[in-house]
C-alpha cells in the first residue's frame, strides 16, 4: 500500500501502547455549506449532489428533500462516535473522509473551511476498502476492524483467488450485522427496501464466491481459511431463512418494492449517464450499483430453483433490467475511455458483461 501523509492534527511521539488503542475520530466543524464545484456555485453544486444521490440515485430508499439532505450531511460530518464512524484522510487534498459503519454513509469535507465536498451512501464497506487499498484514503490500520487478515497471504500468488478471498473477508464483516439489522427491522415493520436488496446481493455474492472456490484447486491452508469465513456468514444465511419462514408475505412484498425501486433507479441513471457521470469514481460506483442488482437477482433465481420466494415473478424485472443495460452498453466505451477505466481482474458471473467489455479497451 502506498504511504500517505498524516492528518495535520495527528499527535507525534505516540507510544506503542497508545497506537494500539482503537481509532477515534476527532474532526468536527462542518459548515453545512457545499463547496464550489467545477464551474458551478456552492448552491448549484449542492443541488447536483442532492439530485444524483437522493433523487435519481435513491440511495436512502425514499424521497429526501434538499434541506434534509444538507442537514444529514452536516450531522454525519460532525459526528464523533468512535463505535460508528471511521475517519480517514483524503490524500490529494487532506480533506476529511467519514464513513458510518451503521448507515453506510460517506461524507467528504474540507478540513480548512468545513465546506462539504460530497455526501452519499454507497452502503457497502467494499467502497471504503477499495479507496483505502488504492492509496487514495488513509491507511486501514488506523481503523479498528479493517486490518488485512494474515490468512489472505495464503492467496497472494493468484490475483483472482486473492480478490475472491478479500471479498469473502469483507462479507464476513458485513453480513452478520446486516442480517441482524434486517430481522430487527422486520420485527418493527420498518424494513428498508435498499437495505434488503443489498442483503440479497451480498448473499448472492457469497454464494458465487463459494462456488468459485469449490471449482478451483486450493491448498489445505486456503480451504481452512475459506471455511473459517463461511462459518462467520452462515448465521446471516439462517437469519434470512428465518424471515422467509415467519415473515414470508411481508418479505416478498418488500423484495418486490425493493426491485421496483432499484431497477427504476437503473433505468433513470443509465439513460442520463452521459451527463450524470462526470468522473472515474462515479463510473466505478455506478457499475458496482448495477452489480449489486445483478447479485440480488442471481440469489433470487437460485432460491426459486429451490422452491423458495416463488411469490415473486422475476421475468418482468429481468426484462426491464435488460432494456436498461442497452443504455449501459451504449455509453460504456465512451465513459470508460474518457475516464481511463480499466478492468482490475475481478471475478464475476458471466452475465456481468461490462467486466468482459472492459478487457477489450486498449
Amino acid at each position: 500500500m502506498s504511504p500517505i501523509r498524516k492528518p495535520d492534527m495527528a499527535q507525534e511521539n505516540t507510544t506503542p501502547e497508545e497506537s494500539a488503542q482503537p481509532f477515534a475520530p476527532y474532526w468536527s466543524g462542518c459548515s453545512g455549506v457545499f463547496n464550489e464545484g467545477n464551474a458551478s456555485s456552492s448552491v448549484e453544486n449542492e443541488r447536483i449532489h442532492h439530485n444524483k444521490h437522493a433523487v435519481i440515485g435513491r440511495e436512502w430508499g425514499r424521497d429526501m428533500s434538499l434541506t434534509e439532505y444538507r442537514a444529514r450531511a452536516t450531522e454525519h460530518l460532525n459526528s464523533l462516535e468512535p463505535e460508528k464512524i471511521v475517519e480517514l484522510c483524503q490524500v490529494d487534498d487532506l480533506a476529511v473522509v467519514k464513513y458510518n459503519l451503521d448507515t453506510g454513509e460517506v461524507g467528504i469535507v474540507r478540513r480548512d473551511d468545513g465546506l462539504i465536498k460530497t455526501f452519499f451512501r454507497p452502503n457497502d464497506v467494499h467502497y471504503l476498502l477499495r479507496k483505502v487499498d488504492s492509496g487514495l484514503w488513509g491507511e486501514p490500520a488506523i481503523a479498528d476492524g479493517f486490518e488485512s487478515s494474515v490468512q489472505s497471504s495464503d492467496f497472494a500468488d493468484d490475483p483472482q483467488n486473492f480478490y475472491l478471498f478479500g471479498r469473502l473477508e469483507e462479507l464476513a464483516l458485513e453480513l452478520p450485522n446486516q442480517a441482524h439489522e434486517m430481522v430487527a427491522a422486520f420485527a418493527e415493520t420498518t424494513s428498508n427496501a435498499h437495505d434488503l436488496v443489498l442483503l440479497l446481493a451480498h448473499l448472492g455474492e457469497f454464494r458465487f464466491i463459494i462456488f468459485e472456490f469449490q471449482r478451483r484447486i486450493l491448498t489445505e491452508a486456503q480451504s481452512d481459511s475459506v471455511f473459517s469465513l463461511r462459518k462467520k456468514i452462515i448465521g446471516a444465511v439462517a437469519s434470512f431463512e428465518g424471515l422467509e419462514r415467519y415473515r414470508s408475505e411481508q418479505l416478498i412484498d418488500s423484495v418486490k418494492r425493493n426491485l421496483e425501486n432499484e431497477i427504476k433507479k437503473q433505468e433513470d441513471w443509465w439513460s442520463q449517464a452521459a451527463t450524470l457521470i462526470t468522473n472515474l469514481d462515479e463510473l466505478e460506483n455506478s457499475l458496482i450499483e448495477r452489480e449489486t442488482i445483478g447479485y440480488a437477482m442471481l440469489e433470487l433465481r437460485v432460491l426459486q430453483l429451490h422452491r423458495r420466494m416463488l411469490g415473486i415473478d422475476l421475468i418482468p424485472f429481468d426484462c426491464r433490467l435488460q432494456k436498461s443495460d442497452i443504455n449501459l452498453r451504449g455509453i460504456f466505451y465512451q465513459l470508460a475511455t474518457c475516464f481511463n477505466y480499466r478492468e482490475d481482474h475481478r471475478v464475476s458471473p458471466e452475465a456481468f458483461f461490462w467486466r468482459r467489455m472492459a478487457e477489450n479497451i486498449s
